[in-house]
């Protein structure tokens, strides 16, 4: 007897999400691909003869955009395959789409051959509809063309649809905000604009930026590579239940996670209830969000502190649950989950799109430097972070914009090279990460700052641009600032400089940098700096 998979998935979310720019239509695209895997699958299953197949029984995956369907009918497998691409193309079109559908003699075979399938589809280009001639009308935010005009916009069709979309209430299909917080009495933002509705206008309190993070799980390899071998020979029924235990449980913990950092940083910074942050996108163990600049260090830290907790209940669970199949294989699971985040700081007016590949490339150079840090390929990697806050010219790639705003460069040797900035920090208790600097030993780098006797901030700040102009005066400088807190605020002084010597071990005396003159976290402790400040209610610009 043959099964059928029907493997289905969303790709190139961003993009759909961030194309026109404007908070609202951010909010009602991603409320969208979350409600696309519940109540519009359910209809199609329906219709289609397969109420049903959504759960566990037959879902291996059935979350965040993406499904895989096992089916013992061809002929309902093969009117899914129909209908599926139609009604997604009709709620989100534009958005890119990848299906497959794939045969095997037991379901493991299936999804296997399904897999296989999918990474060749992904090469596929998919035209975008509808077409239109030059001297067609266009959305000037998109660049796509027009098919409404509203309250003097031009409206392409992906951004029609999320304009009108209102998800319907259903006990059984929490919105992305309810599973962000199960708090009902907090109301979520949709525009930045000050002609916007004032009920639902983003809460800045005086703050001018705000921070796209985005948060990626570690260690995900090493647990399917543990979940493929104990589901190798088991029915497949069972083969089912583990991948779905397996991918429900990343998910509880990840939107647990969000619901404690919530909770703890968040719920008690609202205005009228309204909170400072609006979701972008969970599932899996991917986040996205916007979220006040101020808050967003200090949201990160908790919601890993709390997935590094949530991930070690859900793994002892799995744990349990390969024991009654494959004892010697459950003992191979991490004892937890790490996470990595990548944060850039932008002004609400700036492109979203280009803030939020930044952001990204910013978690990729986490995980590199996490990844760096173990001693042995077999470690889980440490949680980390790295961010950057935009001033100048906004480049979506980690690595060019470091090299270009946070290394100085000698005059008179090419060479020579001091970077301002470090490529990431430590968060959390868990993996192989001791040799990162830790991000804790930043803030008692920039707490000693703020002590009530005080060092001179204002002079540090003079530090970093004289460090881009003179390297003798910015030498200069520093030393006779170090000779200043020395005679007013001894005190400080020594909590600055073990906090220095514990994130780069030796340090130098000319310079707030390693002895070698190559590394220094001067700009990272401006940005957090900066931060304090407007948390306390000083310094805005």
């Amino acid at each position: 007897m043959s099964i059928y998979a029907y493997m289905f998935e969303v790709r190139g979310i961003q993009s759909f999400l961030f194309s026109s720019g404007k908070l609202k239509d951010l909010v009602a695209g991603s409320e969208l691909i979350d409600f696309l895997c519940k109540q519009p699958l359910r209809e199609a299953l329906k219709v289609c003869g397969l109420e049903g197949y959504d759960s566990s029984q037959h879902s291996p995956r059935c979350a965040g955009g993406s499904f895989y369907l096992l089916i013992e009918d061809r002929d309902k497998a093969v009117r899914l395959s129909h209908i599926w691409p139609l009604i997604v193309e009709q709620l989100l079109p534009g958005i890119e789409q990848v299906a497959v559908l794939s045969v095997g003699s037991t379901a493991k075979d299936a999804v296997a051959e399904g897999l296989n399938q999918l990474r060749s589809a992904r090469n596929y280009m998919i035209p975008q509809l509808p077409a239109a001639s030059p001297l067609a009308k266009r959305n000037p935010r998109t660049g796509s063309v027009a098919v409404q005009q509203k309250a003097g916009e031009s409206l392409d069709l992906a951004s029609s649809k999320k304009r009108a979309f209102k998800r319907p209430d259903a006990a059984d299909s929490l919105s992305l905000t309810g599973r962000f917080s199960e708090n009902a009495q907090l109301k979520w933002p949709d525009n930045f604009e000050d002609t916007g509705p004032e009920s639902r206008r983003f809460p800045m309190a005086g703050e001018s930026h705000i921070a796209i993070v985005h948060a990626d799980g570690n260690g995900l390899g090493e647990v399917l590579r543990v979940v493929n071998a104990a589901a190798s020979g088991l029915s497949d029924s069972a083969y089912i239940r583990l991948y779905r235990s397996f991918s429900d449980g990343l998910e509880q913990a990840t939107v647990q996670a969000c619901q404690q950092a919530c909770e703890s940083v968040l719920e008690s910074k609202t205005v009228n209830n309204i909170v400072p942050a609006r979701p972008v996108v969970l599932g899996g163990d991917d986040l996205t969000l916007l979220v006040r600049a101020d808050l967003a260090l200090p949201f990160t830290e908790a919601f890993t502190q709390a997935f590094e907790q949530a991930s070690s209940t859900f793994l002892t669970q799995l744990r349990s649950q390969i024991a009654e199949h494959s004892s010697g294989q459950a003992d191979a699971l991490p004892q937890c989950l790490t996470v990595c985040a990548g944060m850039s700081f932008i002004k609400p007016s700036q492109p979203f799109a280009q803030s939020y590949q930044l952001a990204e490339s910013l978690c990729d150079q986490a995980k590199k430097a996490s990844r760096n840090a173990r001693t042995s390929e077999q470690e889980m990697i440490a949680s980390s972070l790295s961010f950057h806050w935009v001033q100048s010219t906004l480049i979506e790639d980690a690595e060019a914009l470091f090299e270009q705003e946070k290394v100085v460069r000698s005059r008179t040797d090419s060479t020579e090279k001091l970077a301002l900035g470090l490529k990431a920090y430590r968060m959390g208790t868990s993996g192989a990460g001791q040799a990162l600097p830790s991000l804790n030993d930043l803030y008692a780098l920039a707490e000693s700052l703020f002590t009530r006797e005080g060092l001179n901030r204002k002079r540090l700040r003079k530090l970093a641009t004289l460090l881009h102009l003179d390297l003798a005066a910015a030498e200069r400088e520093y030393v006779r600032w170090r000779e200043l807190a020395h005679e007013t605020a001894g005190a400080a002084l020594a909590d600055f400089d073990r906090a220095l010597t514990s994130l780069l071990n030796e340090t130098s005396a000319r310079l707030p940098a390693n002895k070698e003159h190559t590394l220094s976290p001067l700009a990272d402790l401006l940005v957090l700096i900066k931060l304090i400040d407007r948390s306390q209610g000083d310094g805005h610009e």
